[in-house]
This record gives C-alpha cells, sequence and structure tokens, in this order.
C-alpha cells in the first residue's frame, strides 16, 4: 500500500493476514459448492472407474471356476478373505449339527469327505459363530473360545503331529476338537495312532464312514461325520441363486455394453424366472447323483458360475466390437455353456471343469419327446411353453440359420420353459433320460407317498424283472399274472424251458418302503427298497434299476441291466434261499419243476419220491 497506516506493521503480521485470507476463501467455496453437484461429480468417475475397470462381482464369480487360471477363489481359504463372500454364502444346515455337537454336547466331532464337499466353509462357520466374525486366515489348527478347530489334517507336517491331535483331545478335558480332514488323511494318521501303546483298531473308523449316520468311535470320545455320504445339490443352487441377487448386479444400468453383452443377457434371463431354472438344475445334478456321479460343492458352484459368464469378464467384453458380442451372443448364453459348448461346439476350456464332462457323458436332451417334437416344429406357427425373456430369446434363436436351433431350444424349454403339466413333466423326464426321476424323488423326499394302488403296480413290475432275471427268459409285458417268485437253480446267462425251483415267494411276502440313505440331525436322505416282511432282507430301489423297469414296460428291447445291479440282484437272491431254508426245512421232500409255457405263462410240477413211488403233481 502507499499509505503508511494502511501497510503491515511487519512480515509475520502479513503471514497471518494472508493465512486468514484463505480460510475465509475456503469456506466461501464450501457455501457456493451446491452438495447435488458434488453427488454428482463422485457419480461420473465411479461410472468411469466402471467402464474402465469393470463390474468387479464377475471377475470374483469367475475365480470360482476351475475354468481358466484365474480360479484363485475355487478354494474355501481364498473365498474367506474375499468382499463378495457374504454375497453368495449360504449355511450347511449340517453346520447348526456340529455347533451343538460340540457346545452343548461337548463331543469332539472329525469331519471328513472328499475335497471340494465344503467341509472347510462349515468349519469357519462354525469358528464366526462362536466369535463374531470369519477368521482373517484360517490357520491349519486355531482356537475359536474353548473350542479348537484343526482345519486341514493334510496341512500338519509330520505325520506323527496329524496322530498327535486325537492323542491332545483325549487329554483335553477343557477343551473340544473340531478335526477336518478328507478321508484319506484321516485313514493314515488313524493307521499310526496309539492309545496307551496299542495301535487303535482302523476297522472301527472304516465302519464309521460308512454307516447311514454319525459314529462314535474311540471310546465314545469322537464322532465322525462324513460330509460325502451326503450331497450338497440343495445349497450349490441355493449359492446360485444369490449369485444372481440384483445388488449384484446393479452397475449394469450404467454399462456401456448392457444390452449387447452376454454376461448381462445371462442375469436378466436368469433373473426373470429364477426359481424355475433353479429347480430344473436341482433336477438335472439330482438325475447324475442317483446315477452314482457324485459332484462337490466347488465342482457345481464352478460350473454354475461359468455358465453365467460363459468365461467372460468385462475386459473381454470392452475389447470386443459390437459384431463381435452379436454373433457370440446365442452361444454364450446360459443354456449353452451349461452344457460346456455354444448350441453347436464344444468349448475347449470348458472341458475344464469336471460337472461339464460328466453332464456331456450323460446325453441330455438326446431322447426326444414326441408329443413335444410333434407340436413345437410340425405345426406352422411354433407354439413353445416359454414367456419373458426366454421367448424373446427362442424368437431370436429362429431367425438364425443354424443346424443346431433345435437343440439348443430345446434347452431352453428345459431350462426355462412352464413344464407344469403331465406333458410337461414327460418332457423333463425325457429330457434328463430317466422317466422314473420325479416319481422317485416324490417318494423319496416326503412330498407324495405311494399310494396302496401305485405300490402294487411297482411291485408287480420290480418282481415280475426278478422273475426275468431269476430264470433268464424275459416274460411280455403285461401278460405276468402269477401270484408266486420263484427262485430256481439255473447257470447265470442261461435258460432252460423246465426249470427246478429252489424256493418259492408270495407276492405279498414283499413291500415297498422308504428308508433312511444317511441321517444327520433334522437333515436326512432316503432311498426306496423291496422289502421281505417277515425278515430284515431288503433290496435297495436306486434310480438307475427304477428307470430299467420303467423302460423295459416301455418296451425298449435293447435296455440292459447293468452289471452292477446283476450283483445285487444275485445277492438278493442268496439272501431269500437262506430265509427260505430256514422257514421252509419241513418240505424238503417234495422237487418243484416250474415249465415256462409259451407266452410267458407258468406250470408248477410238484415231485414227491416216497419210498420206491414216484408221485407228480401239475
Amino acid at each position: 500500500s502507499t499509505e503508511a497506516e494502511q501497510r503491515f506493521a511487519s512480515i509475520q503480521e502479513m503471514q497471518d493476514a494472508f493465512a486468514e485470507y484463505s480460510k475465509l476463501e475456503d469456506a466461501v467455496k464450501e457455501d457456493i459448492v451446491e452438495k447435488p453437484e458434488t453427488e454428482k461429480t463422485r457419480q461420473v468417475i465411479d461410472v468411469e472407474d466402471l467402464q474402465r475397470e469393470g463390474n468387479p462381482f464377475v471377475d470374483y464369480i469367475n475365480s470360482l471356476s476351475e475354468a481358466s487360471a484365474g480360479n484363485e477363489n475355487a478354494i474355501a481359504e481364498s473365498q474367506l478373505a474375499s468382499d463378495f463372500f457374504d454375497r453368495i454364502f449360504v449355511k450347511n444346515p449340517l453346520s447348526d449339527f456340529i455347533y451343538e455337537s460340540l457346545v452343548c454336547d461337548k463331543i469332539n466331532v472329525i469331519l471328513t469327505g472328499n475335497a471340494g464337499d465344503g467341509k472347510t466353509t462349515i468349519a469357519a462357520d462354525i469358528y464366526r459363530r462362536i466369535t463374531g466374525e470369519y477368521p482373517q486366515i484360517l490357520q491349519p489348527k486355531i482356537r475359536a473360545g474353548d473350542i479348537i478347530i484343526v482345519k486341514d489334517m493334510s496341512e500338519l507336517p509330520r505325520q506323527d503331529q496329524r496322530a498327535g491331535v486325537f492323542k491332545d483331545a483325549l487329554k483335553d478335558e477343557g477343551n473340544r476338537y473340531l478335526i477336518v480332514s478328507n478321508t484319506g488323511p484321516l485313514l493314515e494318521s488313524f493307521r499310526e495312532l496309539k492309545i496307551n501303546g496299542k495301535k487303535v483298531d482302523e476297522s472301527e473308523l472304516l465302519k464309521a464312514l460308512e454307516v447311514d449316520e454319525p459314529q462314535l468311535v474311540l471310546d465314545d470320545h469322537f464322532m465322525v461325520i462324513n460330509i460325502a455320504n451326503m450331497d450338497s445339490i440343495e445349497i450349490a443352487c441355493q449359492v446360485f441363486e444369490r449369485m444372481l441377487n440384483i445388488e449384484n448386479w446393479t452397475a449394469w444400468a450404467v454399462c456401456q455394453h448392457c444390452e449387447s453383452c452376454p454376461i448381462s443377457k445371462n442375469v436378466r434371463l436368469l433373473q426373470d424366472d429364477l426359481q424355475t431354472v433353479s429347480h430344473r438344475i436341482t433336477l438335472l445334478y439330482r438325475r447324475l447323483y442317483e446315477y452314482d456321479v457324485c459332484l462337490t460343492m466347488r465342482q457345481m458352484t464352478g460350473h454354475l458360475a461359468y455358465a453365467i459368464t460363459a468365461g467372460k469378464n468385462c475386459a473381454d467384453i470392452n475389447a470386443m466390437s459390437v459384431i463381435a458380442l452379436q454373433s457370440c451372443l446365442n452361444g454364450s448364453l446360459f443354456f449353452n455353456r451349461f452344457f460346456g459348448d455354444d448350441g453347436n461346439k464344444v468349448i475347449p476350456e470348458a472341458l475344464q471343469l469336471l460337472t461339464v464332462r460328466r453332464v456331456q457323458d450323460a446325453e441330455f436332451g438326446t431322447l426326444l419327446d414326441p408329443y413335444f417334437e410333434r407340436k413345437a416344429w410340425v405345426k406352422d406357427n411354433v407354439e413353445l411353453p416359454l414367456s419373458g425373456e426366454a421367448l424373446g430369446v427362442s424368437n431370436n434363436l429362429m431367425e438364425t440359420n443354424n443346424h443346431s436351433i433345435r437343440r439348443q431350444v430345446r434347452r431352453l424349454v428345459y431350462f426355462f420353459g412352464l413344464l407344469d403339466n403331465e406333458a410337461g413333466k414327460r418332457y423333463i423326464t425325457t429330457f434328463l433320460r430317466s422317466p422314473m426321476l420325479i416319481n422317485f424323488l416324490e417318494y423319496t423326499q416326503g412330498i407324495t407317498t405311494i399310494t396302496k394302488m401305485g405300490e402294487e403296480k411297482y411291485r408287480n413290475q420290480i418282481l415280475q424283472v426278478l422273475q426275468e432275471y431269476f430264470i433268464g427268459v424275459r416274460l411280455p409285458e403285461e401278460t405276468w399274472q402269477e401270484q408266486n417268485l420263484y427262485l430256481t437253480l439255473t447257470p447265470f446267462g442261461s435258460s432252460a424251458g423246465t426249470q427246478m425251483a429252489l424256493a418259492t415267494f408270495r407276492e405279498e411276502d414283499f413291500k415297498l418302503s422308504v428308508k433312511h440313505r444317511y441321517k444327520v440331525g433334522d437333515n436326512s436322505s432316503y432311498v426306496l427298497c423291496l422289502c421281505h416282511k417277515n425278515s430284515d432282507v431288503e433290496m435297495t430301489l436306486n434310480l438307475p434299476f427304477l428307470d430299467y423297469i420303467s423302460r423295459r414296460y416301455e418296451g425298449e428291447l435293447a435296455e440292459e441291466l447293468s452289471a452292477h445291479y446283476a450283483n445285487r440282484l444275485e445277492q438278493f437272491k442268496v439272501d431269500l434261499l437262506d430265509i427260505y431254508n430256514k422257514q421252509k426245512e419241513d418240505e424238503n421232500d417234495y422237487l418243484t419243476l416250474i415249465r415256462i409255457r409259451y407266452g410267458g405263462g407258468f406250470e408248477v410240477i410238484k415231485v414227491h419220491v416216497a419210498g420206491e413211488s414216484l408221485e407228480v403233481f401239475s
């Protein structure tokens, strides 16, 4: 300033004045800038990040699948550290039973099974229930209150340390142990275990692994739970539903490729009728399970994650042109990638997934339902039981010139079709190549009970197949009216017009019943059995055998009984002969012959030897 009275008296005074002015200027700016404008600015930054980096949830579910090298979250230890884990987590009902056994019943628990069955996730859930949070790093041995969790026996460095875990648990009266192990390392540890200088009996553990419910071992100090005896199909499908929660996909609203992105198309398609799709996936996995294709939790969730994303991420989508996205859209849709192909050609990377290979082995969709085929293709106007997003997809498929369209449409109808009537159920069972699947599940899951008429029908069909097998002669359908089941002396694989009967049983000596396959707490799995009423002899009726019987009555002459089930029938025959010989000792002086008439009828001939005389009764 040119005026002396307006000048600063010192340098310090000038600095203080500038500092005050700076504070005042900042305050004025805060008052001028409106809050909505600040939010708008922040939103623009988020959109830019999204368009550049993509939806991080897509990368996460891709990491659950083993279809590529980016599968770091396929194992539970890595998932626990992810921020997205809670978004897809579904509690295993087995967790409640194990928690009560440890905390309430004060029993040590051995949780065993196959790799990928979900054992580590259960252990982490037990830890969270006790401490209130998941462990940041799940160490091989970790404490949660008065519970000691051994996460994985195979991670303990030495064999003597593994056996030492059991010794520590026996000595430690103040704590309870949850020992998690794959079955192989567990058996090896038992072989090395000595208590009071004596080796423990390994057979005790082997029996515990095979029984249909948790078993106490080592003088009732440990409860063995074999999770491999249970299936994780329902849990895997619940995880699938959580993957598709709207909160995981809100980013698509600002994605520039939303309309042409196959991942986005899959998500919208699946969300449109999620419960139907989840139920059809359950049926397909259940069909595999009942045919002895046992998939782990890890394998199923990885398969479903791959089917949603087709193995692609947002970076892949951003790098593709609009024309490239349109050309790969149909081939990347869920109902194709579920089977590991693009509707026509197999995708090599999909074959990395065991589930895809097993699904392809089953050849689902190769048998055709005549009623559906006639209604869908013969008429000029195609009539498909579809609606919503699925109907739009089918219309798009019809516009393309591709020889595999019909196969893709059949898959689309299976997953999304309105198939609640009898014709729809027949389409499902035909697609899955299992005519008895739905009835079998309804009976074994308690949805419906077998009526007296239904039991009589199935029992007669089963007994006719047994009779055919025992005599080595195929009988015409609906012509077997015998009230008896004859066990004859016939060499395996051969037949004769007249055969000697070793035992005779009445039709009413047998009944169908539903029995436990495995039971843990309130969770049960059931199976159908053919039981002899007056003894404990029974034969498990699994789905492949029931399907064989159903096809047999539908006239499929080429259908053959598997060697595995033939051995089971032989054992059932031996057990029945043993029962018969114990109960019918007074009739040993009679020789019974069975003559097989033309057309399938039987003529019973009894021969009685008395001294030098021979009596024949027909």
